[in-house]
């Protein structure tokens, strides 16, 4: 019996400008009445398409879709002489309405369409190098593969997403793609892969306390303890997911473990519970037209009453259950139908059609299953342990090669100080030889001019000395006059 799982989609909104902003269809319509540059009415014209996809209006969404990939296309090729961010700036509004109109389709089941508009807007996305929208067109893509049974085409997809998710640094978006990867390995009955990345995805989730992510992750853990056969386990998660849904009126995930609660009592042979449960699934999903929904929650009802013994309302769920499973294309849905089928006609005894509807069994299952899509699936986990490998290696390279550099910057410096160093040496050494020599020079110049003075004051010394000799030869002594004044005195008398 096929168990549902919740998935995470993705997709863009502009922002960027407060004409933008508001989703009312009202002021919108007003602004685009209005005379406004031509890059804001392809943003108005985005949210429009955003706001009807939103409120379920297809009609008026792909009207405005069409309308704004038709103006985006109009300046596109009347780009000339424009800046390369006004071209950028509109290739990312038309991937941004791409991805709103393929998330519409997804959502009504038109998965052919729904993959062309996400394939365009991954295109889009690449030829301006805007890797958040190629993340979250890989992401869409591989949803879309994942609906149609594609499981080895699906994985190669999410593990692009992760790659990029890995260089976001983005813990929430990470977990979505965790998430979304679990559920391709829960859905190939690969319950260890698939344990392994919902954990990772649960913990991210935890950490960052979004209510709304860690229920999503509680759900699909129950499927996976379903799985495993560990219904105790699986019963606390939907239990649990489900009292979170109630509170915040989210219908997609109340819906899902109401179909998951039922199928544990079923499987518990708690009959009467599990229809009870079942059929207030089903209630929920046709209230919210979801037809992949519908059509599981149909399949499981017939089911049910199969076991009960009630084959005409077996055949009747059943039977609207393979209807809406052929709408949305989803094989998976399509394989469990014709199993029920093939089981209900073996009870009514009609053996040819219970050939047939398994023979279409077999096929789908076979289509879903085998060694092809198997070798993809490891071709995609090698790739990607490949790539994460080569870019941890490449990282790591990269943190010796700055080490290095590093390291070289800081021996460049340290011999710059040096020589620095050095240089400042040599500079003060030279100034004072050059001092020592000014001073020596200085020391003999007054040495000389010592030797100077001193011959000088010889030479006047000894001139001096000289002229005191002489005067002393030439003068008569203080003796010699007295006595020559007696003499004349006595003569005189």
């Amino acid at each position: 019996m096929k168990r549902a799982v919740l998935k995470m989609l993705f997709f863009f909104v502009p922002v960027a400008t407060c004409i933008a902003q508001s989703l009312s269809p009202d002021s919108l319509h007003r602004v685009l009445r209005n005379n406004i540059p031509d890059t804001e009415r392809v943003k108005v014209m985005c949210n429009l398409v955003r706001y009807f996809r939103l409120a379920g209006d297809y009609d008026s969404c792909m009207f405005y879709g069409i309308k704004a990939q038709r103006l985006d296309s109009v300046f596109i090729a009347d780009s000339m002489g424009k800046s390369t961010a006004w071209k950028v700036s509109l290739q990312k509004t038309l991937g941004k309405v791409m991805g709103n109109l393929g998330a519409l389709l997804q959502n009504r089941g038109d998965y052919s369409l729904a993959l062309k508009n996400y394939s365009n807007a991954l295109v889009i996305y690449k030829r301006v190098g805007f890797e958040r929208g190629i993340a979250d067109s890989y992401n869409n893509i591989g949803f879309v593969e994942m609906d149609q049974g594609n499981y080895s085409q699906a994985l190669i997809d999410f593990f692009s997403c992760l790659r990029l998710r890995e260089k976001e640094k983005d813990d929430l978006l990470l977990s979505s793609t965790y998430n979304n990867i679990s559920i391709v390995y829960t859905n190939m009955n690969d319950f260890a892969n698939a344990m392994t990345m919902q954990m990772k995805a649960l913990h991210l989730r935890q950490a960052a306390g979004d209510t709304a992510l860690i229920v999503n992750s509680y759900t699909n853990l129950g499927v996976v303890y379903e799985g495993m056969q560990k219904l105790d386990d699986a019963l606390s998660c939907y239990s649990r997911a489900l009292s979170f849904s109630e509170k915040m009126g989210d219908n997609e995930v109340t819906g899902t473990c109401l179909n998951n609660i039922g199928n544990i009592y079923m499987r518990r042979h708690r009959l009467p519970e599990a229809l009870d449960y079942l059929l207030q699934g089903a209630r929920v999903r046709e209230k919210e037209k979801d037809k992949e929904g519908l059509a599981l929650s149909y399949n499981n009802i017939g089911c049910v009453y199969l076991v009960m013994g009630d084959r005409m309302k077996a055949d009747d769920y059943i039977q609207k259950g393979l209807k809406y499973a052929l709408e949305v294309g989803s094989k998976d849905d399509i394989r469990s139908s014709y199993q029920a089928l093939a089981q209900l006609d073996s009870a009514r005894g009609d053996f040819r059609s219970a050939l047939q509807h398994y023979k279409m069994f077999i096929c789908y299952r076979d289509s879903v299953l085998n060694e092809e899509n198997t070798r993809k699936v490891v071709q995609a986990q090698m790739q990607y342990e490949f790539d994460k490998k080569e870019g941890e290696a490449k990282a790591e390279q990269e943190k010796k090669d700055a080490i290095a550099q590093a390291d070289a910057r800081k021996q460049r410096m340290i011999l710059m100080f040096v020589c620095a160093g050095l240089l400042i040496v040599i500079g003060f050494s030279v100034f004072i030889y050059r001092s020592y020599l000014q001073k020596q020079k200085a020391n003999i110049e007054i040495s000389q001019q010592k030797n100077i003075i001193e011959e000088k004051q010889k030479e006047i010394l000894d001139s001096i000395y000289y002229a005191r000799r002489i005067q002393r030869s030439l003068l008569p002594s203080e003796k010699y006059i007295s006595k020559g004044m007696e003499t004349t005195g006595r003569t005189g008398t």
